[in-house]
């Protein structure tokens, strides 16, 4: 769980905004980009015998789909007011919130990166018992995963004062 004093100065940053939105950064995707397509035109340029082309065009599309993902900014995770977003989709509103943690699922096969997702507990009218959404926590996006577990926990503390 989250410490109260973190809470404390989370909910001093995010008592000045509206809104907490998590997005994928577009700072690393045009590092991803820039390095990838360099990566393919330095491979095409100096490639006289034509035995890597495959691997230079490949290169060249990575860093095209980089540079565009990097202009694509829409919300990866928004907590506010209302409740917590996946996407642009409600997961929860604050009335049935239940609790929020992040956690990183094991992979049964061999993996590089890190495999985290924020765990969302809540409840639902009319149906007993609590249920549990996760929600991928993505290594290119602008804000860790304990800012989010903070800004959930901020917001819900703002929605019980408000009560």
């Amino acid at each position: 769980m989250v410490s109260k004093i973190a809470l404390k100065k989370a909910d001093q940053n995010i008592a000045r905004e509206n809104a907490f939105v998590v997005k994928n950064s577009p700072y690393i995707q045009w590092f991803i980009a820039i390095f990838m397509g360099a990566l393919g035109i330095t491979s095409l340029v100096y490639d006289t015998e034509h035995n890597a082309t495959f691997i230079s065009i490949f290169a060249i599309g990575v860093g095209v789909i980089f540079l565009i993902r990097s202009f694509n900014q829409s919300p990866v995770i928004t907590v506010n007011e209302t409740g917590i977003y996946s996407g642009r989709q409600l997961v929860t509103d604050w009335p049935h919130f239940a609790g929020a943690s992040f956690t990183e699922l094991e992979r049964k096969r061999v993996r590089v990166s890190d495999n985290f997702v924020l765990l969302v507990h809540y409840s639902k009218d009319k149906i007993p018992g609590y249920f549990k959404t996760t929600i991928p926590l993505g290594n290119l996006q602008d804000k860790s995963e304990e800012e989010v577990v903070q800004a959930v926990y901020a917001f819900y503390e703002r929605f019980k004062k408000g009560m």
